[in-house]
């Protein structure tokens, strides 16, 4: 059974919640559209049905839908191979085609030369082009503004997100006190997308709720999306729901399997629950290493469902109560020593220049007995300085 987030999914433009300005603007855009129109950049906060919107233009016309987003490599190759040849050749199986490139304010380093390869589909497109991004300030997004006409989405309105989340219950026969629809909807902060899957994780499994439910809803700080991302990975049963929480997730993949990794024993109460869990992040973790040897990122979608819905599926039931997730310990420690770590790589990158040796291997290898030779005056540090350009904060290093 699919998540109530893809299966009350609309399948008309105008059965999109909120936004009807925006929507209004995609349809009367859509059916102007010619090649060398301009297409569509919607940007705004999450969960306000930018991408929605788009799949629901691609039904509505029978539309085969071409999708890029954050879960793939955006690089310059990789678009020129996907979306440069959908723009360029027709479709066997549709009237026509969408190409939809989702969250273009997410490209990174990793997606090298995708903002200018973009622009190239965009000037060569034979069909229709839709981008989303959350944040139009950001660098990918600034190169694109002079190549595309901008639609702003706003957060939804609470009275339209209630309405929503009552037709769906109606639809699964499922009874919900308006308390907990209200604590559901103050909670989402004009977030429909979150609405829905909050109150999926809160009825799971039954027909009927009391009000205490929402003893489980956490606070959602906005800033930090990944609170939200490990209660529902933490609270529900169903396989595609945990694998769509980190979805739209602007979280490092090695970052949210740290968050997972820490707050395991904190949500789950039983030994095999908790071996469970742990065995299926480890099988993630060779996935994630087996993407740095091979540069192959196509493996991600594995170690993502493992890692998220593979830890879902650990425990026996959900745990009906609040539990506060704690930021990596992990991470907490690398980032109070990144400075030392910062000037220990510095000092080897020039230690190792005069002896043809890499940064790693005079650190692992060397440095320990310089340090060692320094302490017990067998070498002049200040001799040692001066040879190698040594400035205060290293030779502070070299010290202790």
């Amino acid at each position: 059974m699919p998540p109530w987030i893809i299966k009350y999914q609309p399948a008309r433009l105008k059965d999109v919640a909120g936004n009807s300005d925006a929507i209004r603007k995609i349809e009367e855009w859509f059916k102007t559209w010619k090649p060398g129109k301009k297409p569509l950049l919607l940007v705004g906060p999450p969960g306000v049905g930018k991408t929605t919107a788009a799949i629901a233009l691609a039904k509505e016309h029978g539309l085969e839908l071409l999708e890029m987003n954050a879960s793939d490599v955006r690089d310059k190759k990789n678009i020129q191979r996907v979306a440069g040849l959908a723009s360029e050749y027709g479709s066997l199986f549709a009237r026509g085609r969408l190409i939809l490139l989702d969250e273009v304010d997410g490209m990174s380093s990793v997606d090298r030369g995708g903002v200018s390869a973009i622009i190239e589909v965009i000037k060569n497109s034979r069909y229709p082009i839709i981008l989303t991004a959350n944040d139009d300030y950001a660098t990918p997004v600034r190169a694109l503004l002079p190549y595309v006409e901008v639609v702003k989405f706003r957060k939804i309105n609470p009275l339209t997100i209630k309405a929503v989340l009552k037709r769906i219950l109606d639809k699964e026969g499922i009874e919900v006190p308006d308390e907990v629809l209200d604590a559901v909807v103050k909670n989402a902060s004009g977030d429909l997308k979150s609405a829905i899957n909050d109150l999926e994780a809160l009825v799971e499994g039954e027909k009927k709720v009391s009000k205490k439910v929402t003893e489980i809803l956490a606070p959602r700080d906005r800033e930090q999306d990944i609170f939200q991302a490990l209660k529902i990975i933490f609270k529900t049963e169903n396989f595609k729901t945990a694998r769509a929480a980190a979805f739209n997730l602007d979280v490092d993949p090695d970052m949210l399997k740290a968050w997972i990794e820490e707050n395991i024993p904190n949500e789950y109460e039983k030994p095999e629950e908790v071996t469970k869990a742990y065995y299926w992040l480890s099988r993630a973790d060779i996935f994630s290493g087996r993407i740095i040897r091979r540069q192959n990122w196509s493996l991600l979608s594995y170690a993502m469902d493992l890692m998220t819905a593979g830890v879902a599926l650990s425990k026996d039931q959900m745990y009906r109560k609040f539990t506060k997730y704690q930021f990596p310990q992990t991470i907490k420690y690398l980032s109070k020593t990144r400075q030392v770590r910062q000037i220990r790589y510095s000092l080897a990158k020039k230690i190792g220049k005069k002896m043809h040796a890499s940064p790693d291997e005079v650190i692992t290898v060397h440095l320990p007995y310089i340090k060692e030779m320094i302490a017990t005056g067998k070498v002049d540090l200040e001799k040692f300085a001066r040879h190698y350009d040594l400035d205060p904060e290293e030779i502070a290093y070299l010290r202790g």
